[in-house]
């Protein structure tokens, strides 16, 4: 694969002569990560140089010259014997929303491109993704992550995504020639010893990787250079996806912050003044950029803050409901099984005790699905809770052993001190 920074972003004259390519009798040889960006010359710029590297085929985006001239986007294809694959990204939840970006009029000019990593950070499994778009699939990247509503990179085969059968079953949907398979490379980590304790990493991992270059948000990135464009090219067409990515990196801070303020909370017991806003400000953010999956995380987790921090469900229950409702249309299965947990919780409080079981068990089915084991353990706890307040102790007796094997499976140790304590609580050591 031969990877540039983005042939729309080269603002230098590419004079650049296009080898003949029939696309009819000959399959690409290759692959170029690109896009066909914002303007017509930038399109052709990448179709030129797609064509003369002999790769034949653009995956990435569209940009916005696909999206205001697609007609004349596709012909520029076409006639430079080249077809582009739409990749599937943050913004793209189920294979229904990447194929909202493809038509039959294309002719298998603009197709998908698959990335297995991301549609299991959506709780999508990539046999069905596969499936669901095979009519338009021209090339599939195999990846694999740590865990289930993560984008951290694990190695294949070690993380969450059941790849096994995958590369059959691309060639029976028509790709041509191999599956790339990406791995995550070891990279060289300083060590120093900190004062009262052992040697730790001297950077944060952050998404598995542990060097700052690959730690800087791409969105950032992308303003750098549109403010260049805006500076240097004179293009005013830049500000607003500028402020749209800014607006995005900004609310993914703030969840995130605010998630690491409650694990804290969690530990010591002691309210952050700054974690409700740093949820608010997410849930704002994401809603005004139409993020309907990060809008329910961060309703989540407001949510989540009036119920344990405040002890205030009244609060509470109508961001629990609202996340439900965006997490279900949003196809976030992760943040669904959390959302139910949470609604079990409020049930089990206020006594409806078969409403916090139906949560509980809705939640776990959830998590099941999505091999999120750590989870299942944890929801099994609150399921024995339950059980031992209706009277079925022996079933409450057998959750907690469930609890505690998958926690030891998975090692969450963290859920099996939780298991120590409930059943050292409930009688049933």
């Amino acid at each position: 694969m031969v990877r540039t920074p983005g042939p729309a972003l080269d603002h230098r004259p590419t004079p650049v002569r296009r080898p003949r390519v029939d696309r009819r009798t000959r399959p690409p040889r290759g692959r170029l990560h690109g896009c066909l960006g914002d303007s017509r010359d930038t399109a052709r710029r990448a179709c030129r140089i797609t064509a003369a590297l002999g790769a034949g085929l653009l995956t990435g985006g569209g940009g916005r010259f696909l999206d205001t001239h697609r007609a004349d986007a596709i012909a520029m294809l076409r006639d430079h014997g080249v077809r582009l694959a739409i990749e599937n990204h943050p913004e793209h939840a189920t294979p229904a929303q990447l194929l909202t970006e493809v038509d039959e009029s294309t002719d298998g000019t603009i197709g998908v491109s698959l990335d297995t990593g991301w549609w299991a950070t959506h709780g999508q499994g990539p046999v069905e993704a596969i499936t669901a778009l095979s009519g338009h699939l021209l090339h599939v990247q195999l990846k694999d992550i740590a865990t289930p509503g993560t984008h951290h990179p694990a190695r294949l085969g070690t993380g969450c995504v059941p790849l096994a059968g995958l590369p059959p079953r691309t060639r029976r949907s028509g790709l041509p020639g191999r599956v790339p398979a990406r791995t995550p490379r070891r990279r060289h980590v300083s060590r120093r010893r900190l004062p009262g304790g052992p040697s730790h990493t001297a950077s944060s991992p952050v998404g598995g990787r542990y060097d700052r270059a690959m730690t800087v948000d791409g969105r950032i990135k992308e303003a750098e250079l549109l403010y260049e464009r805006a500076v240097f090219g004179d293009d005013s067409s830049v500000f607003e996806p500028a402020e749209r990515g800014l607006d995005g990196v900004e609310a993914d801070l703030a969840l995130a912050r605010g998630k690491i303020i409650h694990a804290r909370y969690l530990r010591e017991r002691v309210e952050d003044p700054r974690e409700a806003g740093l949820f608010e400000r997410a849930a704002e953010l994401y809603g005004r950029l139409g993020d309907e999956r990060g809008e329910a995380e961060a309703l989540f987790w407001i949510g989540t803050f009036h119920q344990l921090v405040r002890d205030d469900n009244e609060t509470a229950l109508p961001a629990l409901r609202r996340a439900r409702e965006l997490a279900a249309r949003a196809g976030d299965r992760l943040t669904l099984s959390y959302v139910l947990r949470h609604l079990g919780f409020a049930d089990h409080m206020a006594g409806r005790l078969d409403a916090a079981r139906a949560h509980f068990e809705e939640s776990t089915r959830l998590r099941r699905e999505l091999g999120f084991l750590p989870g299942v353990a944890a929801n099994l706890i609150g399921l024995a809770f339950l059980a031992a307040q209706q009277d079925r102790r022996e079933d409450a007796a057998e959750l907690l052993a469930e609890a505690g094997r998958l926690a030891e499976k998975s090692e969450a140790h963290g859920v099996q001190r939780w298991v120590a304590e409930a059943r050292e609580e409930l009688g049933l050591a």
